[in-house]
């Protein structure tokens, strides 16, 4: 039972980390905000790798490499949809 919550709990943070990654991509999607989209990707990505290694918690990286992944992924999209 313990261990059930202790993974809702890190699927939480996933999924809570994801939502803020949308939020960046419609910051990118409105164009006048690009820069600051891309600048919010990295502290983003840092802050969950800083807060993983302090708390020793795994998910925190993960939600670290999904954001950069994803938001890479998604940045090389955007630009090319833009024709930049």
């Amino acid at each position: 039972m313990e261990e059930e919550n202790k993974n809702l709990v890190g699927f939480k943070i996933i999924g809570l980390n994801l939502l803020i990654f949308v939020v960046y991509v419609l910051l990118f999607l409105v164009g006048k905000l690009a820069e600051l989209a891309l600048f919010l990707y990295f502290l983003h990505f840092f802050a969950c790798i800083i807060v993983g290694a302090v708390k020793k918690n795994l998910y925190w990286i993960l939600s670290g490499v999904l954001i950069i992944l994803i938001g890479f992924s998604t940045c090389i999209f955007l630009l090319n949809l833009k024709g930049i």
